[in-house]
């Protein structure tokens, strides 16, 4: 009989759920600060790796990067059965039917009318600035 794996709590946020994990890894992403990304073996990988894109603010291009990670560093197939009790599974819908989807926004959203005038004059107010500083001699 094999081992059984040992599994990591993550206490969640807005794109990955609270509860245990097989997998919470470590990310530094060059800032030599420690970022946790939750997986399960045999989860979606492309899924989870642009969650973490979305959540950390970081480009999409590191996409491809974090899922040959996941690869490599989780099992291909589910080692254990992942169930949420029917109360968490009720909550985690009714938060989500809401909510416009985030990964990937695929309904654009469309606006009949814009009120322009504010932000046109901030806009002008900042170009002004700039060009007093760049014009600026020491």
């Amino acid at each position: 009989m094999g081992a059984v794996a040992q599994t990591k709590q993550y206490p969640g946020d807005a794109l990955f759920a609270a509860g245990e994990y097989d997998h919470v890894f470590d990310v530094e992403l060059g800032d030599g600060i420690m970022r946790k990304l939750p997986f399960n073996n045999g989860g979606m990988h492309l899924e989870a790796a642009e969650k973490f894109c979305i959540r950390e603010g970081i480009s999409r291009t590191q996409v491809e990067q974090i899922v040959d990670f996941l690869r490599k560093h989780a099992l291909p197939y589910k080692t254990r059965d992942i169930e949420q009790p029917d109360n968490l599974q009720k909550a985690n819908v009714k938060s989500t039917q809401n909510k416009p989807s985030q990964v990937p926004m695929t309904k654009p959203l469309y606006f009949e009318q814009v009120n322009v005038d504010g932000p046109k004059k901030k806009i002008m107010s900042f170009a002004e600035e700039f060009e007093k500083l760049i014009t600026y001699k020491v």
